[in-house]
């Protein structure tokens, strides 16, 4: 082999090697808020508030780290979850708002990308795919797959009451004490 077939074969690698260090990475799409998760200090009456007043169908329950999750369903794509902790009145109740998104690997590494702190990809207790970061007020920020083997898609067309007082979460909103250093 010459020399310069080797210059050219070594030239042209370093060129491709380049040209994928540069590209940007892209952002995986984001669909919406996919649940909301909340300290509460007594279930029944969380159930009572969500299920009796507002309407909603409790769906499943599964585990957790914090304890036993319990999901009431909004729409397919969208739950209001709630955990017990008796001591929920002197914490934060928010405990994460979840953004459903294509694909958690891929978010993992455009977020990784950007600098931002996140934690590795785990298959939460409902069976989704699961990254979390912290905003600028330190609220969990979720990142989640809802699994097609998981319990909310599991519960598609199911808890669905006619007496819910909304069919979808439009918006959330988060505190910020320091809008101007946050922003």
């Amino acid at each position: 082999m010459t020399y310069k077939r080797i210059f050219t074969i070594l030239f042209t690698g370093l060129i491709s090697i380049c040209s994928l260090i540069a590209q940007e990475v892209q952002r995986p799409a984001v669909w919406g808020i996919a649940k909301m998760t909340f300290l509460v200090s007594d279930m029944e009456m969380a159930r009572e508030y969500y299920g009796r007043f507002l309407g909603f169908d409790e769906a499943f329950s599964y585990p957790s780290p914090s304890g036993t999750v319990v999901s009431f369903k909004i729409n397919d794509r969208q739950f209001l979850e709630f955990i017990v902790d008796k001591q929920a009145k002197e914490k934060k109740r928010l405990v994460s708002i979840s953004l459903e998104t294509e694909s958690v690997p891929d978010m993992l590494h455009y977020l990784k990308a950007q600098g931002v702190k996140v934690s590795p990809c785990i298959t939460d207790g409902a069976g989704n795919e699961v990254i979390v970061t912290q905003d600028a007020a330190g609220n969990n920020v979720e990142f989640i797959n809802l699994k097609a083997d998981g319990l909310h898609r599991k519960s598609k067309g199911k808890f669905l009451s006619e007496n819910r007082i909304s069919k979808r979460i439009h918006h959330a909103g988060l505190y910020a004490e320091k809008i101007d250093e946050q922003d």
